[in-house]
């Protein structure tokens, strides 16, 4: 199973951000209380399931040694190779990941609302990350990566829906009005990590600051989010 989202990653706050919102079409669903899955689920997961399979391959094979090794020749041995590499083939891994989300778009009433807020999302990470040569991931200060990381560690749990993309995004519940993912969930749990990491970096510097800000701008500015910021 493809996961990035562990701790392990680079201390990099909007890196680690980004890397999980890019690949979180990866991540398969596990058993959730209070969740009545609809007649149709099975077949819902068994496509998940094949578009899992085929993005994890599309995106290993942009992680290739050979594709590494040309990253890092590019840059003269980077400090972030990931970084780098990941600004590199940004397009690349956004047709990778696209690809399966627009698979998956019309396969029920939830991911026709849901899925295009997943692109937005994977769109505003990638060019948020990227922008300016990646300027926005160099914390080339070392308690400024640590600062990140705490933050990060702290807020993270607010992307455990990451863990449930078919019930959260993808598949219908069998009554919506019980559904513990109704309209709208995705939307506040963005908001609730920015208003934690907001607070969390407060010790941060100017620089790890403001380019969370400058995320959180982006995406404020998607429609179906506008009103829960």
């Amino acid at each position: 199973m493809l996961r990035t989202c562990g701790g392990k990653s680079p201390p990099r706050l909007l890196l680690i951000l980004g890397t999980c919102i890019t690949f979180s079409v990866a991540v398969f669903c596990s058993q959730i209380s209070g969740y009545e899955p609809s007649s149709d689920f099975m077949h819902c997961a068994e496509l998940s399931e094949e578009q899992e399979y085929a993005l994890k391959h599309c995106l290993l094979a942009l992680r290739a040694p050979e594709e590494m090794n040309k990253t890092r020749s590019i840059y003269d041995n980077p400090r972030c190779l990931l970084c780098k590499h990941t600004c590199r083939m940004q397009n690349e891994i956004s047709n990778c990941v696209m690809t399966g989300l627009n698979a998956m778009q019309n396969v029920s009433t939830k991911s026709k609302h849901v899925v295009p807020l997943l692109k937005s999302m994977m769109e505003t990470a990638m060019t948020s990350l990227c922008e300016n040569d990646g300027q926005i991931m160099n914390v080339d200060d070392e308690e400024d990566a640590q600062c990140s990381l705490r933050a990060w560690n702290k807020c993270n749990s607010t992307f455990d829906f990451l863990d449930n993309l078919n019930r959260v995004a993808f598949c219908d519940s069998d009554d919506p009005s019980t559904d513990p993912y109704p309209d709208g969930y995705v939307c506040k749990e963005v908001v609730d990590f920015f208003d934690c990491a907001a607070n969390e970096t407060e010790s941060c510097s100017e620089k790890v600051r403001s380019s969370l800000a400058h995320l959180k701008s982006k995406i404020s500015t998607w429609e179906s989010c506008t009103k829960y910021f």
